[in-house]
């Protein structure tokens, strides 16, 4: 596996909601690699996995099957990103948010939508930690004692420490830091893609991008690290490039037991409709 040691420069975007150019002047890296900082510590991890049925099987019912805007038309191909639009959808849990009404945690709708997807989505989590933990030991356990420490095990994928998680549907976007997740943890993001050039993860700080090849996983810690999607172009009509990505979400450091969640979510929920 190949090492970088990287030095860290002060960066931040020109304007909100920078785009990533669509060329860059460095050649993005396609090989496994492990990214160090000047200190030793571990910034990311590029990992090529092997192809899988299961792995197949989700593709096929990414590019086929699965509805890309929740059910609801209100989100239609709302991403995470205020303000930017593309098609996605959540895996795993969401928090409760009630300005918008939701008031308790609860599974994603795409579990319900789709059992097999979600199922492999979330077999897949254990293969994923086991990856962080071989590749980035210390920065594992870091993570692992983080997530763990403040999230309820009811919230936690597979038993895993990511609570939640997000598919994108060939989405170019825009520099930013995931600064939903819990401060130190850390983002694991399986790409599925073919036929599509660009799309490199570009990271503006360390002067580096990647490739994101067809079933790589990325290990970093998406709240510290800027990073952006550069553009890209479709060779066929049927081209595609989903990334999945799995994080820990802030937001159930304040949640209990899913049984008392839905008591509390429902008592919640009663005060604001009296309150109208």
């Amino acid at each position: 596996m190949q090492e970088l040691v990287l030095k860290r420069a002060d960066w931040r975007p020109e304007y909100a909601r920078q785009r990533a150019p669509d060329t860059l002047p460095i050649e993005p890296v396609n090989d496994d690699l492990i990214v160090r900082e000047e200190t030793g510590r571990i910034l990311l991890a590029q990992v090529r996995i092997d192809d899988g049925d299961d792995l197949q099987t989700l593709t096929r019912i990414l590019r086929f099957r699965l509805r890309w805007d929740d059910g609801n038309s209100s989100t239609k191909s709302q991403g995470r990103l205020s303000g930017i639009r593309y098609r996605s959808r959540v895996f795993g849990f969401t928090e409760p948010k009630p300005l918008r009404k939701r008031f308790a945690a609860s599974a994603a709708k795409l579990h319900e939508e789709s059992p097999e997807a979600g199922a492999i989505i979330v077999q897949r989590t254990a293969c994923l930690h086991d990856l962080l933990t071989e590749v980035a030991p210390e920065e594992a356990r870091l993570h692992d004692e983080l997530v763990t420490g403040v999230v309820h095990p009811d919230w936690l994928l597979d038993g895993k420490p990511w609570t939640s998680g997000i598919i994108n549907c060939t989405a170019a976007l825009p520099y930013h830091t995931d600064s939903g997740n819990i401060k130190g943890s850390w983002s694991a993001m399986l790409a599925l893609r073919r036929d599509v050039d660009g799309g490199w993860l570009h990271l503006p700080e360390y002067g580096l991008a990647l490739g994101i090849p067809d079933r790589s996983v990325t290990l970093f810690d998406g709240a510290r690290t800027w990073h952006g999607v550069t553009g890209f172009k479709m060779r066929r009509a049927d081209a595609y490039r989903f990334t999945l990505v799995w994080y820990a979400k802030q937001g159930f450091a304040k949640v209990g037991a899913a049984a008392d969640e839905v008591a509390r979510g429902a008592r919640h929920a009663t005060e604001v409709l009296h309150a109208e």
